[in-house]
């Protein structure tokens, strides 16, 4: 019995070892296909890490690399920057120097990233920190500063007014202690624009920089929206290397003769004296390139009249635009066209010229222009018609914003039987959308233009004026060498969250923290 009850033990035990001997051996059966399994697994991470190397992801990109294209991204162009507010959901580069190690390191290797300051109504009370941090990082770099001092735009809230008191006790605190850490650094300032939509506060700024000594400054623009500033103390710093000056919306206070010493580009839009605007044009006669005179409310004295002219011998372009007093206006143009010999680029638009403007200021275009873009309201017509036929022997290019079929028609008058060609180098006409030009007459211009020998190379019209044309007028321009091109309408003013508004080139209105509401403001 002893030996059967063993015999059974051992079978049981053979058994039991026969099932683990076939377990094992199918585990080692998968063990191995896993390995070969992992075998194709690493050879194809491999293949795919490969792929992607080929494909230079950022964090393995070389330094170089990324310097480059930090330079694209974060790098600004004064005065049509980014609204850079600092903050980390824009454009600033705190965002970027915080992802990673390496790309902090590169952000903060960059001076030039830090330069652009920007002052704007969505900023917080802590800005003047952010400030200090921009100053620091940027090193001893020139600094960009726009400081954009308002609160609500009028044109999204026509109803919305806010007393100057209201304002200077809930905005201004905030801005005033981010001014105060820039007014530290002046001496590193190579841009600076201000805009504000106050007069005091126009005027707080300006005395803040009376007496202050400005080494790098290029370039000063100040811009007023809304009153008017009767006591503007004017730019009564020293910038020995200033060389763009634009005064917007301000009234009285010009900026001193010695801020003009190396001035090349002059843009106004004040009320003022003439003779006072005729010292700084004299001032700044030998380097000044560019003037700009925009919204002008001018008056003058009896002496005004009797000042010697003004010799501009680099200027080459000047616009001059909404001028509001007739006789000042025609004097003060006439200076200028007899002093601006070598002129190239001529802008006029609503002068404020009439029929009764005075005989002692009856003035020509000059003759050395090559681009002139001229629009007049009626009463004008009669001024440019009696000037601009002249043959202009540089003129290339021509635009009417308006008056185009008056003038282009005695043209045709006083040379079509003529050996004298009017603007005999003249190879574009541009017609704005709102010129309501007939078409015999430009039919005739053109076929005129063909006829002397000296055939337009363009003409420029709009895709409304281009449709309104008849077929029997198309098919007499398809005869000759001009080209019709459509160009594009007026530029519509871009959304109201776009950085920079090109149509008045200004600043575009940002919210702050994306409300229009005036308790979020503060």
């Amino acid at each position: 019995m002893l030996s059967t009850l063993r015999r059974a033990e051992s079978e049981n035990l053979r058994g039991r070892w026969a099932c683990e001997q076939a377990e094992k051996e199918q585990l080692e059966r998968e063990i191995a296909k896993r390995q070969a399994r992992i075998r194709e697994l690493d050879i194809a991470m491999r293949v795919t890490r490969g792929e992607l190397a080929m494909l230079a992801p950022v964090n393995m990109l070389p330094d170089d690399v990324m310097i480059d294209i930090l330079h694209v991204a974060y790098l600004h162009d004064f005065p049509h920057c980014r609204a850079d507010d600092g903050l980390y959901n824009t454009h600033s580069p705190i965002a970027f120097s915080q992802v990673c190690r390496r790309w902090r390191r590169l952000a903060l290797g960059m001076p030039a990233l830090w330069t652009c300051i920007h002052v704007t109504p969505q900023q917080t009370k802590g800005y003047p920190e952010m400030a200090r941090l921009y100053i620091t990082r940027s090193r001893n770099r020139a600094l960009s500063i726009s400081f954009i001092c308002y609160s609500e735009p009028i044109e999204l809230i026509p109803a919305f007014d806010v007393s100057g008191e209201k304002f200077a006790k809930t905005v201004w605190p905030r801005y005033r202690a981010s001014w105060e850490v820039l007014l530290a650094h002046t001496n590193r300032w190579k841009h600076c624009a201000l805009y504000s939509t106050f007069g005091f506060i126009a005027s707080e700024l300006a005395d803040n920089l009376r007496g202050r000594i400005l080494p790098r400054l290029e370039y000063f623009r100040h811009q007023l929206w809304g009153e008017e500033t009767t006591g503007y103390p004017g730019i009564r710093f020293f910038a020995p290397n200033l060389k763009q000056v634009d005064l917007n919306n301000i009234y009285s206070g010009l900026p001193e003769t010695d801020a003009f010493r190396r001035l090349r580009d002059l843009q106004l839009s004040v009320c003022g004296d003439v003779s006072e605007i005729l010292i700084v044009l004299q001032h700044c006669a030998p380097s000044l390139e560019r003037l700009s005179l925009r919204e002008m409310d001018l008056y003058h004295d009896d002496a005004t009249l009797v000042q010697p002219s003004i010799h501009l011998p680099r200027l080459r372009s000047v616009i001059l635009h909404d001028f509001h007093e007739i006789n000042v206006s025609a004097t003060f143009i006439s200076r200028v066209f007899r002093g601006a010999t070598g002129l190239e680029e001529l802008i006029v638009h609503d002068t404020g010229l009439n029929r009764d403007y005075p005989s002692h200021a009856r003035f020509s275009f000059p003759q050395s222009i090559s681009t002139l873009r001229y629009g007049a309201t009626e009463p004008e017509w009669r001024i440019i018609r009696e000037n601009l036929p002249a043959p202009c022997p540089e003129l290339e290019e021509l635009e009417f914003f308006s008056g185009a079929e008056e003038i282009l028609h005695d043209v045709l008058d006083l040379y079509q039987s003529s050996t004298i060609v009017a603007w005999p180098r003249l190879r574009t006409l541009i017609l704005e959308p709102y010129d309501d030009m007939d078409e015999d007459t430009l039919l005739r211009f053109i076929e005129y233009r063909v006829l002397v020998g000296r055939p337009l190379h363009t003409v420029k019209l709009s895709a409304e004026t281009l449709q309104r044309l008849s077929s029997e007028t198309l098919a007499k321009l398809s005869t000759h060498p001009t080209r019709l091109v459509s160009h594009a309408e007026d530029a519509r003013s871009p959304p109201w969250d776009e950085p920079w508004d090109y149509g008045r080139n200004i600043p575009a209105y940002f919210p702050w923290n994306g409300s229009l509401e005036w308790w979020d403001q503060f």
